[in-house]
């Protein structure tokens, strides 16, 4: 059986959890398709719509205070791909989780120190889609 098929608009979320950052999401949280079949008056998620996605958030860390940054897509898990084409490219499908990376734009400030920003680097987490539609499978 297939899997449910992302399309345009579809929500991205992300588990908090970050390494050692807790990142909470402040900017929408969606993906963007650029595949050109439709699925409901939306256009279909095909592979590579996950490597725009730029999402903002705010984090913190043990012993910092607030910090923010942007979340992007890393990589998709195997089975958010499928083999079956829209334009050449393989459809997104909703799947497990996603591997994403926090990277700081505005980084966390010590708390109770001389100025001491955050300086670890990007961090790595986990996400999943949040679906619209719940009829089309491919797969």
């Amino acid at each position: 059986m297939g899997a449910l098929v992302v399309v345009d608009g579809d929500l991205l979320n992300f588990l908090p959890a970050f390494g050692q950052r807790q990142v909470t999401v402040t900017g929408p949280a969606v993906i963007r398709a650029s595949g050109h079949a439709l699925i409901g008056g939306k256009r279909v998620c095909v592979f590579g719509d996950e490597r725009r996605v730029r999402v903002r958030a705010d984090y913190m860390m043990p012993g910092y205070g607030m910090g923010s940054g942007v979340i992007t897509i890393v990589s998709l898990n195997v089975n958010q791909k499928t083999p079956r084409i829209s334009d050449g490219m393989p459809l997104i499908v909703e799947g497990t989780e996603f591997i994403a990376r926090f990277s700081p734009t505005v980084p966390a400030v010590m708390s109770g120190a001389p100025f001491s920003p955050d300086s670890t680097p990007p961090s790595m987490g986990k996400g999943t889609f949040q679906l619209q539609q719940q009829f089309v499978t491919a797969g």
